[in-house]
């Protein structure tokens, strides 16, 4: 995969997470399994590593690239205010990797 599908995924997930109806947890959850689940640490910019690196290790994903299974358990977990953060960070990582401040 190169930045260019980073990007192009990254783009579709932040697209789940405004568009989707419904509570934070179900639009996280849309975003990360149907696009964010899809990239792996080394398709990203060095820089933004460790911030994919966090958000994957919350949803439980810190060891098998696109294996979805425990980020519905770990999202149902969450408080809205934990998923709320997570999204304000995956819209973070967009605005990175299209370089928008």
């Amino acid at each position: 995969m190169t930045h260019d599908q980073a990007k192009r995924l990254f783009r579709k997930a932040v697209e789940c997470l405004v568009d989707e109806g419904g509570p934070v947890k179900e639009r996280l959850l849309i975003a990360y399994a149907s696009q964010l689940s899809r990239i792996a640490p080394s398709e990203l910019p060095p820089k933004m590593v460790s911030g994919f690196d966090g958000f994957q290790v919350k949803l439980g994903q810190d060891e098998v690239v696109g294996d979805r299974g425990n980020a519905a358990a770990e999202i149902a977990k969450m408080s809205d205010a934990e998923a709320s953060d997570i999204a304000r960070a995956v819209f973070a990582m967009f605005c990175d990797l299209h370089d928008i401040e």
